[in-house]
């Protein structure tokens, strides 16, 4: 492909490149933890870098750069002379190497937006962590990365099997995305049309009927009005705290089942019980209850592959009830508003759709608007997205944790994603450090809320003990 040759996205993918600024870069992350194998050599580390290194040559849409412009066009153009030293990175952590260094590392690296000049993702191979383990931190522009997060490129050169060796890392293998060129673009965009167009509207004035009907319904993403303005919704710089938590998924579903619950409830009620926790400790929590937008993707009937169209849907944390059980409950009945929501959400259309019920959005990212636009919500939460079932394996070296990295937009400082790896829950939290200085005492309170719900539902009989 020739240099000179401009590739426009679709609209869906660029308006993440419109929407970012130097406050709020658009990229997502993978940190990933492996266990080196028992009988590796000394160099081990080093021939995995200098394996991964020797991929210099990749393909579209690794090998492209935004091309210059207005801001409000993304089009790419591919990279005449490469260089995979910009892209592949080894660190070494300083000693002890333990979590706290890790997160230090990553959070200041997940701060940094990926250069205009360059492709449009790294990779860090981290060495150095306690306990014969070593990480990689992956980012890449939510314009390339498709879908809620960005966990399928890193498995995409991962294996079930320890003994294999030849791999192939992502950024050799082609990634096909909705990309059209100039006056071509515009004519299928726009030739969708009226009737795609209708049919959206249609649905979004539904919905915003079923809202006026039911004003406490917190599933709603069309009236703003009820979400309380709390510290997570002041303007944020670039600056970027990582913190993580895992959890034994044989423990969660006891607990479900003694609670009469599923895992997904039990992980919301662990949030807004962490999150409760946290912001009483600063005199800082909202009477009104804090509410998660939770990401959605969508795909068109005849689409299969990941999708940037994503609609956020709205879940009361119930955070302002102060007894436990009563929070869990609540939290129970938000999941299955949630739920029914989900279920309503369209099957065609989604392009329009999305665009129009985003509008808000997009418009509390605006510099002066912004701040005047009501908060939508006060944090994202991913919900569970499924990782591998079993162990996979990088040249040998085992998958302990597996944490995604999100993007934080502006009058939003947080956002809890969560990932089933294998028998174990992995949540990652992605804070603006100026607002949540302390973000891994929201970890810690997870943990906590899952030992006091776990003595709530302990029975005398058995229950959950062993």
């Amino acid at each position: 492909m020739n240099r000179q040759q401009k590739i426009e996205m679709a609209p869906l993918d660029a308006m993440w490149r419109v929407m970012e600024t130097h406050e709020t870069p658009m990229h997502v992350g993978v940190l990933a933890q492996f266990k080196i194998p028992l009988r590796a050599a000394e160099g081990y580390m080093e021939e995995l870098a200098e394996y991964l290194r020797s991929f210099n040559r990749p393909v579209y849409p690794w090998n492209q750069r935004w091309s210059a412009g207005p801001d409000f066009v993304a089009r790419f153009e591919k990279i005449r002379d490469f260089d995979i030293e910009e892209h592949f990175r080894h660190h070494a952590l300083p000693k002890p190497g333990g979590e706290r260094q890790l997160g230090r590392l990553v959070s200041r690296l997940h701060s940094i937006a990926l250069g205009p000049n360059s492709a449009l993702w790294e990779i860090h191979l981290i060495e150095g962590l306690e306990a014969h383990r070593f990480a990689v931190y992956l980012k890449v522009h939510r314009a390339l990365a498709r879908g809620i997060t960005a966990v399928p490129l890193l498995m995409s050169f991962l294996g079930d099997n320890p003994r294999k060796r030849k791999i192939k890392p992502f950024w050799t293998i082609a990634h096909t995305l909705d990309q059209a060129s100039g006056e071509e673009e515009s004519v299928s965009w726009h030739s969708q049309g009226a009737n795609d167009l209708l049919r959206s509207t249609t649905r979004i004035g539904r919905d915003l009927f079923r809202s006026v009907q039911n004003p406490r319904e917190a599933a709603s993403f069309l009236l703003p009005g009820k979400t309380p303005r709390s510290t997570l919704n002041r303007k944020i710089n670039h600056q970027r705290r990582i913190a993580t938590q895992q959890f034994g998924i044989q423990r969660l579903t006891r607990l479900a089942e003694a609670a009469d619950s599923c895992i997904e409830d039990i992980l919301m009620y662990l949030c807004g019980t962490a999150l409760r926790r946290f912001f009483m400790e600063y005199n800082a929590l909202p009477t009104e209850s804090l509410i998660a937008g939770v990401p959605v993707e969508l795909h068109d009937e005849d689409e299969l592959g990941p999708s940037n169209a994503i609609a956020g849907l709205r879940l009361s944390l119930n955070t302002h009830l102060g007894d436990a059980q009563e929070r869990l409950e609540a939290i129970k009945g938000s999941m299955r508003s949630l739920r029914e929501e989900v279920a309503n959400l369209p099957h065609h259309a989604v392009a329009p759709y999305t665009f129009t019920r985003s509008l808000p959005i997009y418009g509390s990212q605006l510099p002066v608007v912004g701040s005047l636009v009501p908060p939508l919500f006060n944090l994202s939460i991913s919900g569970i997205v499924a990782g591998p079932k079993h162990p996979v394996f990088l040249r040998g070296a085992r998958l302990e944790a597996l944490y995604s990295l999100n993007v934080l937009m502006q009058h939003s400082a947080l956002s809890i994603d969560v990932i089933r790896y294998g028998d174990t829950l992995n949540v990652a939290l992605t804070g603006a450090r100026d607002t949540l200085p302390r973000l891994q005492r929201i970890a810690v309170y997870m943990g906590r809320a899952l030992d006091d719900l776990e003595k709530l539902y302990t029975l005398v009989d058995g229950g959950l003990r062993e």
